[in-house]
C-alpha cells in the first residue's frame, strides 16, 4: 500500500504504522469530548509534531499533509463518488487520477522535512 495505494490515507496507514495505531488509540480517541473532529485531528497531530522534535519541518509537514491534502482528498472523493457506483470504468479513471494526484502532491509536505535543520 505505501508506494501502489491511490488514496493519501493508505499511505499514511502504511507509512509509521505503531505510531499512528498509538496516536489513535491514545490521543485522537481522547480528544472525543471536543465533539469535532478536526480539531481532534488538529490537536492529535500537534501532538506528534512535538513527539518527533520541535523544527518547524514536521508542523509543517503534519499541516501540510495530514490536514490539507486529506481534506482535499476526501472533498473530491465525496463529489465523484456517485460516479463511481453508476460506472465501473470511471473507477479505473478515478484509480489512475488517484495515483497521480497523490505521487504529485505528496513531495510538497515532505520537502519541509528536508529543509527543517536550514
Amino acid at each position: 500500500d505505501l508506494a501502489f495505494g491511490t488514496p493519501m490515507r493508505t499511505l499514511i496507514s502504511s507509512f509509521n504504522i505503531l505510531t499512528n495505531q498509538f496516536a489513535l488509540h491514545y490521543i485522537y480517541k481522547r480528544l472525543r469530548f471536543l465533539g469535532n473532529k478536526a480539531a481532534s485531528q488538529a490537536l492529535t497531530l500537534v501532538f506528534l509534531s512535538f513527539w518527533h522534535g520541535f523544527e518547524d519541518g514536521y508542523f509543517v509537514a503534519f499541516l501540510l499533509c495530514e490536514m490539507v491534502l486529506l481534506t482535499a482528498e476526501e472533498m473530491v472523493i465525496d463529489t465523484f463518488e456517485p460516479y463511481t457506483r453508476s460506472s465501473p470504468g470511471f473507477v479505473k479513471f478515478a484509480t489512475v487520477v488517484g495515483f497521480a494526484e497523490k505521487w504529485m502532491t505528496w513531495g510538497y509536505g515532505l520537502i519541509a522535512f528536508d529543509v527543517r535543520y536550514t
